[in-house]
């Protein structure tokens, strides 16, 4: 070799060096890529020529696993590699840094290609997460009741207890739209149960299902089933009424009157046990007392003070009884310095009373037990000189002398303002039937008036209010704008009766839905009394509210009326020389030598899991690079230093021959 190939020979070592520290310094800057796969370079000996790069090869061993907690991270753990889909076009990596793009496709963020996985067929296909944002509602078509009832509970006992929570269960409808029921359980004779279906105000909904069991506590074959058919509704509330509901005043019980609903709200009547729903109509109480719809028939339906339906029935209301007397509210005052002195007839001791016994006392008049009205005579005694204490007796007028009443506590006593110190007297009189009759006559005032009080000008004793009433007869009703029925009677007394029930306009028929009793038992230790659902096939409509990716690829979803589902499964190729991809740029990787691979789910087979909220780190060792870079500086030195050697010869001999 000459000294010229010498130099030549020096270059090629240098070039080889150079591409060597380039490939290192990839490699080397990609350590924290995800999914990077480092390059080896293989040098050869080129004749004469020195040394040259005869090629490259990826070196596709794992890297390290690293947990993220992102939900679209995945790594494989094993063999495999993700697929990427670009229409027709298939990419590979083992960078699982996934996410969603602006439409919804699980894409590698980075080339925008897409993320396959296969379909219930096999097939590859894209993943978007928008086909499943929402799930569909499930009509409730069955439900499945589990527990036990205490066999040694009394005959009408229920369960759950008063007091305590129902039994709730959830049906959906044909429309999705979800009815909360309660279910009750009453003890019959022997050892059966009545099961009630009830609105959650109350109401039944249907006919009791009865329950019988055996001897062994197991149920009847034919007992263990029930079919519901109901209507079902809301009932519209106290402010949303009075916006719908126009009052109407006071009208005849004889004259047909017309209630009506706006807003959509409806009243309720019922024809023949079914309930009809309308915005208005008109309305008349027939003799029986009911509140009749002229147009259906129907009664008008209104609700107890428990919210429970029932039917406007005033039949029970037509006659209102007299009320006896119980209290009598008076005011007004006595004169301290009244001196007029009562001394006939003899057998009374001279006393100071008002009104005088040569007057006609001050007549009250009462109402006893039976509706009687009559008068009772009273009068009022100074009994201390400066007139802070009276004392009040009920007379016979026929016979001023003759005291017909008892009293307790008939004192009134006035402190030095003139106020009333002790506001009520209790009175009581033998009828002429032989009943006792008591009241009080209350001295306190009231209806923003005074009460008795002591002055020095004149004696007034005034009436104000007795709570009394006679008989009276149903007249006449009214609505206020609650729908809170008024009754009015004949002696001017007013009745609170039924509300009216009303409801919103979603009202809608729940029908064929199965209850299976069939896993309740009738158990002799009351501490094993317990209902629950076992089973409900209905569910809401839903809104996805996690993801996340089994070992097994499997793309697991769930929804916020937690319905679970598996809508996809993550596909991995196999190649078995990954090594001889194509890197486009060290994680993202291209079949262009149509290397034979499969295709498959994680886990199957030898193929790789799936490690779910985590990441594949790059494969570089800096431990065997660094040793690779002291290495290729060796060499690029010795062929640096050989490039000098040979110079300076030329040079040498360039000079000897110039002499």
């Amino acid at each position: 070799m000459s000294l010229f190939g010498s130099i030549y020979t020096s270059l090629s070592g240098l070039s080889v060096s150079a591409r060597g520290l380039d490939n290192l310094s990839k490699n080397i800057a990609n350590i924290n890529t995800p999914g990077f796969k480092a390059t080896d370079l293989y040098y050869r000996s080129n004749a004469d020529e020195g040394a040259d790069v005869s090629g490259s090869a990826l070196r596709f061993t794992s890297g390290d696993v690293r947990s993220t907690g992102v939900q679209t991270d995945m790594a494989i753990d094993g063999a495999g590699l993700f697929i990427l889909r670009d229409g027709d076009k298939q990419y590979f990596t083992r960078a699982g840094q996934f996410q969603f793009d602006q439409e919804g496709y699980l894409v590698d963020p980075i080339s925008g290609y897409r993320v396959a996985t296969l379909n219930d067929s096999g097939n590859l296909v894209d993943f978007n997460i928008n086909d499943f944002n929402a799930a569909e509602f499930k009509k409730t078509t069955l439900l499945k009741m589990l527990g036990a009832l205490n066999k040694g509970a009394a005959e009408g006992d229920v369960f759950p207890p008063k007091g305590s929570s129902a039994i709730e269960v959830e049906i959906i409808d044909e429309n999705g739209a979800s009815h909360k029921i309660d279910l009750r359980f009453t003890k019959r004779a022997g050892d059966s149960w009545d099961v009630d279906f009830l609105s959650k105000n109350g109401s039944k909904l249907q006919a009791s299902h009865r329950l019988d069991f055996n001897s062994l506590g197991s149920l009847v074959s034919d007992t263990t089933d029930e079919i519901l058919n109901f209507r079902d509704f809301e009932f519209i509330s106290k402010d949303d009424f009075s916006k719908a509901f126009v009052a109407i005043p006071k009208t005849s019980l004889t004259n047909q009157f017309t209630l009506g609903l706006t807003n959509g709200a409806k009243l309720v009547a019922s024809v023949n046990g079914d309930l009809n729903f309308f915005e208005s109509g008109h309305f008349i109480i027939n003799d029986k007392g009911l509140l009749v719809h002229t147009e259906s028939g129907g009664v008008l339906a209104g609700r107890d003070a428990d919210g429970n339906l029932i039917e406007f029935d005033l039949s029970t209301v037509k006659n209102m009884p007299g009320k006896a007397t119980s209290n009598v509210i008076l005011n007004g005052s006595l004169n301290k310095n009244y001196n007029v002195l009562s001394s006939a007839p003899p057998t009374i001791v001279d006393k100071i009373i008002y009104p005088p016994l040569s007057q006609a006392g001050m007549k009250i008049p009462v109402r006893d037990s039976n509706g009687a009205l009559f008068d009772i005579t009273v009068r009022f005694t100074k009994q201390t000189t400066n007139g802070d204490l009276w004392s009040l007796t009920v007379t016979d007028e026929t016979d001023p002398s003759k005291i017909i009443t008892a009293t307790t506590n008939r004192n009134l006593g006035f402190d030095s303002l003139g106020n009333l110190l002790n506001s009520s007297v209790g009175v009581t009189i033998d009828r002429p039937d032989g009943k006792k009759m008591t009241f009080n006559l209350d001295f306190s005032g009231g209806d923003d008036q005074p009460g008795l009080v002591l002055n020095t000008t004149s004696n007034t004793v005034n009436i104000l209010k007795d709570d009394s009433y006679g008989a009276g007869t149903l007249s006449d009703i009214s609505f206020d704008a609650t729908g809170q029925s008024v009754l009015h009677f004949s002696n001017g007394q007013t009745l609170n009766s039924h509300k009216l029930a009303a409801v919103t306009p979603n009202e809608r028929n729940i029908t064929g839905v199965a209850i299976d009793f069939s896993q309740i038992s009738s158990a002799s230790n009351s501490s094993d009394a317990k209902i629950t659902v076992e089973e409900n096939d209905g569910s809401l409509s839903g809104r996805l509210v996690s993801m996340s990716f089994t070992g097994e690829g499997t793309v697991k979803i769930e929804y916020s009326n937690g319905e679970k589902k598996d809508v996809g499964t993550i596909a991995l190729a196999k190649f078995d020389s990954p090594e001889l991809l194509t890197s486009l740029n060290g994680s993202l990787f291209e079949n262009t030598g149509n290397l034979y691979y499969t295709v498959s789910k994680p886990g199957d087979g030898s193929m790789g899991s799936l490690v779910s909220q985590s990441l594949e780190m790059s494969n570089v060792d800096l431990s065997q690079e660094f040793s690779q870079i002291i290495i290729i500086q060796r060499g690029y030195q010795a062929s640096s230093q050989v490039l000098n050697v040979a110079n300076e010869m030329i040079e040498d001999l360039y000079n000897s021959v110039g002499r």
